[in-house]
């Protein structure tokens, strides 16, 4: 007889905030390092914006315009603690995001985060 959660796939490792989350826009504020990732030091604290410049990743277009968002995953209370290490959180525009005249709707992307 099997025990109880035996045949349960481990989902842990896998994490649901970042499924169907698009790769091609990047979050543009003072930590945006060339590799597209943001950078922070955990001396200094990490503070996720509620409103955020949203870009295109390849270009970096965006419309100059602060959208509210939403941040999201497991790693979340890691990230927001300053906790050293490498994350990926999902964000959410809760406004449509507009960027040359391409309306992309409400958007769902995942951003790259170092602590250091």
């Amino acid at each position: 007889m099997p025990k109880e959660n035996e045949t349960v796939p481990n989902e842990s490792s896998e994490d649901k905030a970042l499924e169907n989350a698009s790769e091609d826009f990047i979050i543009l504020n003072e930590h945006l390092y060339a590799d597209k990732t943001l950078k922070y030091k955990a001396l200094d604290g990490v503070n996720l914006e509620d409103n955020a410049l949203i870009g295109l990743k390849l270009s970096g277009e965006n419309n100059r315009v602060k959208l509210n968002v939403k941040w999201e995953g497991k790693s979340l209370e890691q990230v927001k603690s300053a906790q050293k290490g490498e994350y990926q959180l999902a964000v959410s525009s809760l406004e449509d995001l507009v960027i040359n005249n391409n309306n992309y709707g409400k958007v769902k992307f995942i951003v790259k985060i170092i602590i250091e």
